[in-house]
């Protein structure tokens, strides 16, 4: 019954997560002031605001040096691609493989837009219609690619379907606004399968569902949750990515967002589940992957891939049979290919097919004979017997043991139809259905029906729709008493928290309708029914007030005379220039009671109280205005949101929107600077936690800064790189006027490799063979304020470490353990930093191994004097907050205690260290823990082991002990 068209805004936020981002770029502007030296590692440049000159041109002129096509996301640029509105799409037709062209090569083009939605939606909502390509081949603009292959086509404006073919071949692409500068299509044999169904007299029998059933293996569970999970981590980051450029889409993707949020956290939890129990758990899982392996070639379940009715002569043609394949992954095993079967969709006490090898397609029609049927009506009803006109949707199911899936036969019943019509029926059989409404939260399931005994028998069945839910019947008239029979009405109902129900419903030819609702404890009287005619000019409408609705009952309101409503709110949407927008769409909203536990008021949207501005700007919106408070949402493209006053009735409103600008710098990055090293923050002088941050990003051999959807004002724009927490270059005071789109001329042409020195720094040791260091790198910096902290480097590679900074020499403090190595200054360029072998400490704990007979012991040594190690990096980022994370554990090193009671511990450090005990570690159950006296330790480069005997306490390490055994025993107990 709702037939608002989800399932394009879901396609339209897909394809607006992957781009589409118009840029139109600009030069122009001041020079920059050279970077000061002003501390160890990293200084920032100041470049102060100029007063414009009296007269001064705007910075909106366009220079030819710039890209004009420079318009992507984030996504976009790291594939290259040049994504921007009005670029031709390109495609290249290959034959047979990529490398041939094919030309000549038919083309059709399909394009989706608000003109075709209905006829996509109706294609795509049967289950029957052929592939999308017939779509386009029968629907869409033929062209024909020239003598290279290549055909250009006009840009896209939402998605198109694209159908390429030449005589005996065939290809298929789906493409967004999110397409490349060329895109290919590749032509493949084309195949087709015939079925044809025939009576037990051999007569062939029209109108039968037939399909394709194609036997594919079962993935492991496991396995097809490690591949969701992947799916819906990179999918949500590109969610949360596209957020973050479009602030003022929050909103729209928050459900989006929590719901991909909330199926993540349960896959991981199952992840888990099946994770748990320590080494007996990971070895069983192990062994029930390989038994699993094994039996991968007799474990399979059946796809229906593809639905045809039969035609007059009996016959169901599935034309490009090879696009309905599940190719499948490189772990099927070989027997599982092309294993399929043309089977009759027909609810039968034993299932009817013919099984197939699908490569190459049979050439041959593959007969099914079809046996002695009767039919199966449905005739719906509301609980009180009165004809259900609206369109309902069941799924007939036989109940026997083991049916197979496919005998499961939806029917949708359309507005006005009588009755759900299942024209075969098998014989003898007991079914159910299981019913829902096109609104999907009303489903239910019917009772036990019998069906037909006898060959050709129709059985009628009173279908009660929505046995459970409350229902509002009625005729609607109009203000001269006619019946406003097939109208399309929408229908609100609300209480104190908001919409209990709504719906879009098409009026029988009588003018009569049923609304189903649901009411449960959460919904509090009073209620109100809003109906209105959108259609009428002015909307015709109505409002009715319910004190109670009941459950599981009908309520007949009569009939009800829609009049003129009340105008709620009227007036016109201008920009900041005064200039009127059309199109601007305008949202009513109440101030309304939110929460389960805890109850707070939030403006949320009345349903179908909406208008969208004329040519002039202008609006009004119709309807009657309930004690409370109200607002507008007004929203227009390339303008940001607009949230009104509260609403008092018949206000007239003159909304002014600030339209929307873009902040683009040209840059100059040297070769050896990444843009992933680079980040750029955009400050709002007037809300400094208002900032914005994002890497420069590379197009076209040129390199660009860009932040869209920036409102007008005052700036700071940043440049630091990823290493460092302070900036290394400043732009200060940068103004960006309402509307501005292209390049900035404050930022042309700015050269980042004149504000940075490039370091390598290499591990050696002593003999200048390269280690691998275990810790992190830790750099002293100077601070714009004076004062010094300090940063950790991680080794790329294991033993390069490559960084940039704004001063010629740094001061870095190297550590690994095992290694001792002196604080040293290293200058801009190659740096070779040496570390000197050291022995290990071995540390000796007599009788220890025999007191823990069959407890892990680990014997840890802890670092207590840090000399001229910090004793905490900084940390400003997730990546700096990570190295800070490893440096805080890089004063403890470990080891398990071996037989001889020794453990064999690297240090870095000489002087004191802090002995700890770890008993049951690796077994499963939390250590315990014993801390004993600190020992001193010595480090000479050269020298053997040095021995340290750690006496210990027995009362002490003995309890812990014996906790730790309790704990193994009751987990191996637990089978864990």
């Amino acid at each position: 019954m709702n037939r608002f068209p989800i399932g394009v805004v879901l396609l339209l936020m897909a394809v607006a997560l992957m781009g589409g981002i118009g840029w139109w770029l600009l030069r122009g502007g001041d020079e920059l002031a050279p970077l000061p030296v002003t501390g160890d590692v990293v200084a920032e440049s100041a470049v102060r605001d100029a007063k414009p000159a009296a007269g001064a041109a705007p910075a909106t002129v366009e220079v030819e040096s710039v890209p004009h096509d420079f318009l992507r996301d984030e996504a976009s640029v790291d594939k290259g691609e040049a994504v921007r509105s009005g670029r031709p799409l390109v495609v290249q037709v290959w034959l047979g493989k990529k490398g041939v062209p094919a030309p000549a090569a038919e083309v059709f083009v399909f394009a989706g837009t608000d003109d075709t939605e209905d006829l996509v939606g109706d294609w795509k909502g049967n289950p029957f219609a052929p592939h999308l390509s017939e779509l386009a081949e029968e629907r869409g603009t033929r062209y024909e690619a020239d003598s290279r292959g290549v055909v250009e086509l006009p840009p896209v404006q939402e998605w198109v379907l694209l159908s390429a073919r030449l005589p005996g071949q065939h290809g298929f692409r789906y493409f967004g606004r999110e397409h490349g500068e060329l895109e290919g299509v590749t032509l493949r044999p084309d195949e087709t399968v015939t079925v044809r169904v025939v009576d037990l007299q051999g007569r062939t029998v029209s109108g039968v569902p037939v399909g394709i059933v194609q036997t594919v293996p079962v993935r492991e569970r496991r396995e097809e949750l490690v591949a969701r999970m992947r799916e819906l981590e990179g999918g949500l980051r590109k969610v949360q990515e596209w957020v973050r450029k479009n602030p003022n889409a929050r909103e729209q993707a928050g459900e989006k967002m929590n719901g991909m949020q909330r199926e993540l956290r349960r896959v991981r939890r199952e992840l888990e589940a099946g994770g748990r129990g320590g080494d007996r758990g990971r070895a069983e899982q192990r062994r029930k992957a390989a038994a699993a392996k094994q039996r991968r070639q007799f474990e399979n379940r059946p796809e229906l891939r593809a639905r045809r009715h039969t035609d007059d002569q009996g016959l169901a043609v599935f034309r490009h049979f090879q696009l309905y394949r599940n190719k499948g992954g490189k772990w099927w095993p070989e027997s599982a290919f092309d294993r399929f079967q043309a089977a009759l969709l027909v609810p039968l006490a034993a299932p009817r097919s013919r099984e197939f090898s699908g490569r190459p397609a049979p050439e041959e029609v593959i007969e099914l004979q079809l046996p002695a049927t009767g039919s199966l009506a449905l005739r719906t009803v509301d609980r009180d017997g009165r004809p259900f006109t609206h369109p309902v949707r069941a799924q007939l199911r036989v109940v026997v043991e083991n049916a197979v899936p496919w005998s499961r036969v939806d029917v949708r019943k359309k507005q006005d139809d009588d009755a759900i019509l299942f024209p075969f029926v098998g014989l003898g059989l007991a079914m159910r259905a299981n019913c829902r409404l096109d609104d999907e939260d009303f489903r239910w399931r019917s009772p036990r029906i019998a069906g037909p005994q006898a060959a050709g028998e129709r059985v009628e069945f009173d279908l009660v729709v929505a046995p459970g839910d409350g229902m509002l019947h009625g005729r609607l008239l109009d203000a001269s008493g006619r019946a406003l029979g097939g109208e399309e009405i929408t229908f609100l109902i609300s209480d104190v928290a908001g919409r209990l129900e709504g719906e879009e419903v098409i009026l029988d030819r009588s003018g009569r309708f049923h609304l189903p609702y649901k009411v449960n404890s959460r919904h509090r009287p009073p209620f109100d029914l809003q109906i209105r005619q959108p259609d009428a000019a002015p909307l015709a409408g109505l409002s009715l007030a319910f004190e109670t609705l009941p459950r599981q009952h009908v309520t007949d309101l009569g009939e009800l005379r829609l009049d003129g409503f009340g105008i709620v709110a009227e007036g016109v949407v201008v920009d900041d220039r005064g200039e009127p927008i059309p199109g601007a769409w305008l949202q009513l909203e109440r101030e309304r009671e939110v929460g389960q536990e805890e109850q707070k008021l939030a403006f949320r949207e009345e349903a179908f109280v909406s208008a969208t501005a004329d040519e002039d700007g202008r609006f009004a919106l119709f309807g009657e205005l309930q004690r409370g408070r109200y607002r507008l949402h007004v929203e227009a493209e390339g303008h940001f949101e607009v949230f009104t006053p509260d609403l008092s009735d018949e206000q007239s409103h003159r909304i002014v929107m600030q339209r929307r600008s873009r902040l683009v710098g040209t840059l100059i990055r040297p070769e050896w600077l990444k843009p992933a090293d680079v980040r750029v923050e955009l400050v709002p002088a007037a809300n400094p936690g208002g900032r914005r941050d994002d890497r420069i990003h590379d197009y076209k051999g040129r390199t660009f800064a860009y932040f869209d959807w920036v409102r007008p004002g005052t700036y700071d724009v940043t440049f630091r790189v990823r290493q460092f927490p302070d900036p290394f270059v400043r732009v200060d005071r940068l103004v960006i006027e309402p509307g501005q789109m292209g390049g900035h001329p404050r930022i042309r042409d700015l050269d980042l490799g004149a504000y940075l020195y490039r370091y390598e720094i290499f591990a050696v040791d002593e003999n200048g063979q390269s280690i691998k260091p275990r810790r992190p790198l830790v750099a002293r910096i100077q601070r714009p304020d004076g004062s010094r902290s300090h940063i950790g480097l991680p080794w790329r590679g294991g033993n390069r470490i490559e960084m940039f900074s704004a001063s010629p020499q740094a001061d870095v403090i190297p550590m690994a353990q095992g290694f001792a190595v002196d604080r040293t200054v290293v200058a801009a360029g190659r740096n070779e930093i040496v570390f000197r072998r050291i022995p290990p400490v071995e540390v000796t704990l007599a009788g220890l191994r025999a007191a823990a007979a069959d407890v892990n012991v680990q014997v840890v040594l802890e670092l207590l004097e840090l000399g001229d190690l910090p004793a905490q990096l900084d940390a400003f980022d997730g990546g700096s907050k990570r190295i800070a994370g490893w440096y805080g554990r890089s004063k403890y090193t470990a080891a398990m205690l071996e037989s001889g009671d020794t453990a064999s511990l690297p240090v870095m450090r000489a002087g004191p260290h802090r002995v700890i005990l770890r008993f049951g570690v690796g077994q499963g159950v939390r250590p315990q823990t014993v801390v004993l006296p600190p020992v001193e330790v010595q480090v000479t480069p050269g020298a053997g082991p040095q021995r340290v005997a750690v006496s210990y306490d027995a009362g002490v390490t003995g309890p812990a002990i014996v906790e730790a055994r309790r704990l193994i025993a009751e987990k191996q107990r637990s089978g864990g």
